[in-house]
């Protein structure tokens, strides 16, 4: 048995959800079961109940040893030997609670910024170095899992990625912004990209169930030409929109590592503060194009940048590297595995 402790909200968004999700996949085809600790039932989705033994609503408390006892309690009662924390808020103090009752565990991080005592620490971004953890890392025997390569994605991307998608003679733009509140960024999309669709560009806008701004981006929908923007709602087969598609207007978040698995030009943005880094590494990473804040942007400016793109890719000079091959979750859950086993 092994633990995940995550959180999503509207505010959160969804992220982190996801690629625990994609996580609890990997392990479950090992054999390993899993609890999920954290998101409310309202955020359980088709298919949790056979990746997750258990569900456990556990709001985050104003402390964070208060946490930290909480997580352990449930780890003793289901006996488990692994746990999994996806939460930026498990600080130093809740780490150390953890390290001392001396059972192994995986945190996710994405800054090297603070003080962690996990055994295992996953940054999957392209700038993760292990000489700025060396700075950080209080547990002597931790391992690093670094880069890309463990990007933890559900199996599908990878298997859509290796399939032929034939694609419509006009080009289609992604526009996403991750599963919670977009904050109005995608109607401000919508409005800007507009132009685009006089030249037989259509637009894919996929949003989350907990985006409070569905109904008002689907009345600019409504309003614009039909058949020109398809809005998804929490689609069951993301992966099949992006390989659909020719580039991404989006956030610099987590989704950044799905659209690379199908190499998609992309012009990135951040959406909040903890994305202004990433969307620097990705940029360099992948020589593309970061804006920096969408609320700072303006219309006129991201128009540009992705017409820009369009017309590189109507002549064929666009090549995006492959960072991102779909498989990091399995060789995440084979580290763990390895662990549990002993």
């Amino acid at each position: 048995m092994m633990l995940v402790r995550c959180d999503a909200s509207e505010q959160w968004g969804m992220g982190n959800l996801m690629r625990c999700r994609a996580l609890a996949q990997a392990l479950h085809a090992e054999g390993v079961e899993m609890a999920m600790v954290g998101p409310g039932m309202d955020m359980q989705q088709a298919g949790d109940s056979k990746l997750f033994h258990h569900w456990f609503p556990m709001p985050w408390q104003e402390h964070a040893v208060d946490n930290a006892k909480q997580l352990l309690g449930l780890s003793r009662e289901l006996k488990a030997k692994v746990l999994v924390v996806d939460d930026p808020r498990a600080n130093e103090a809740f780490q150390q609670v953890v390290y001392a009752a001396q059972i192994p565990w995986l945190q996710f991080d994405g800054t090297a910024t603070q003080p962690i005592w996990a055994n295992w620490v996953l940054n999957a971004l392209p700038h993760a170095k292990a000489s700025a953890y060396a700075e950080v890392v209080r547990n002597p025997s931790a391992q690093l899992l670094l880069g890309p390569q463990f990007a933890v994605l559900r199996k599908e991307f990878a298997n859509a990625a290796q399939q032929q998608v034939h694609k419509n003679d006009g080009l289609r733009v992604l526009v996403t912004f991750g599963g919670g509140d977009d904050r109005g960024a995608i109607a401000w999309c919508l409005n800007a990209l507009s132009p685009l669709l006089e030249n037989n560009i259509q637009l894919c806008v996929i949003s989350g169930l907990a985006n409070p701004r569905n109904a008002h981006n689907l009345s600019l929908v409504q309003a614009m030409p039909p058949g020109s923007v398809d809005y998804c709602i929490q689609p069951e087969e993301p992966w099949s929109l992006m390989a659909a598609a020719d580039l991404a207007v989006m956030a610099s978040g987590t989704t950044v590592h799905e659209v690379n698995v199908f190499k998609l030009p992309t012009v990135l943005m951040s959406l909040v503060e903890n994305q202004h880094k990433p969307g620097q590494a990705w940029a360099e990473a992948l020589g593309t194009t970061y804006l920096g804040d969408w609320a700072k942007i303006s219309a006129h400016t991201l128009l540009t940048a992705v017409q820009a793109l369009v017309h590189q890719l109507q002549a064929a000079t666009v090549q995006v590297p492959s960072l991102v091959d779909g498989l990091g979750a399995s060789r995440v859950a084979k580290v763990l595995c390895a662990q549990s086993h002993r």
